[in-house]
């Protein structure tokens, strides 16, 4: 009914070690399918097509510094998978000089070495090609791609279909301040996904609802082993974030986290 399986042969000593899969039908593969059009040829369905806990957690946003920590050595770094946009800004639609709407995004040049003055060629040549630098130096990118910009203000056709085209290309973490990044696709770390990451999501907390329920001493074997601060990273964020971003899917709304005070 959910359309999720596991790799039963999996030892599962290591998250690397823990697959996840999907079948062509399901809640699982419907609700993904709503978020990403080209999903079934993205991740396929089958066995043989599998993806590891690991693989699945170096592409969400959310964890990606844990990621990073957990895996880095003094020799080897791990390659980020998510460039930071300006604190506070946010992937928006300008009004060019043609008339046509196209999607500013302004990197954070703090993410860089001080002597960096623009976007490095080897970051560029990871960016998707749907975007270039504007002004050919500097941190701000702008989509190569224009769409009709209606004069009332209503969306066109044209631009929605772009926008669905481009959505992949950004993502945001939970906050109490906008905290956007842009994807890379490649990375020598590991395999970039390109789906949603509601998607990716919602496939790794029902692998590890699985595990709690089903499979404790495999559970025991995981928060003893070196990932142990990961999983517990992840399992302390997923849920607030995946009902952060399901509510922003609904409402079209920054949601965001609110001011509490005692």
């Amino acid at each position: 009914m959910h359309g999720l399986y596991e790799i039963i042969e999996d030892q599962g000593d290591g998250i690397s070690g823990i697959t996840i899969c999907h079948k062509e039908k399901g809640v699982f593969p419907l609700f993904a399918s709503l978020l990403d059009r080209d999903f079934s040829s993205v991740w396929s369905a089958g066995k043989s097509h599998s993806l590891s806990l690991q693989v699945l957690l170096y592409n969400l946003p959310f964890v990606h510094r844990a990621y990073q920590l957990t895996y880095s050595t003094r020799k080897t770094k791990v390659e980020e998978m998510f460039l930071l946009l300006q604190v506070g800004s946010s992937p928006e639609y300008i009004k060019g000089s043609d008339g046509k709407a196209y999607l500013r995004i302004l990197l954070d040049p703090n993410h860089f070495p001080a002597y960096v003055t623009s976007i490095p060629n080897n970051i560029m040549d990871t960016i998707s090609d749907r975007f270039a630098l504007i002004g050919g130096r500097g941190f701000a990118l702008r989509s190569v791609e224009g769409a009709k910009w209606n004069s009332n203000g209503s969306v066109s056709s044209d631009l929605r279909d772009m926008m669905n085209r481009q959505r992949k290309d950004y993502c945001y973490i939970r906050s109490s301040s906008r905290i956007w990044y842009l994807r890379r696709l490649t990375s020598t770390t590991q395999e970039c996904l390109q789906l949603n990451t509601m998607t990716i999501n919602m496939a790794i907390m029902h692998r590890l609802s699985e595990i709690v329920r089903y499979k404790p001493e495999q559970l025991q074997r995981l928060l003893q082993a070196e990932e142990n601060w990961l999983l517990h990273e992840y399992m302390s964020l997923a849920l607030d974030q995946f009902l952060d971003e399901l509510a922003a899917e609904i409402t079209h709304k920054d949601i965001m986290c609110t001011g509490v005070k005692e």
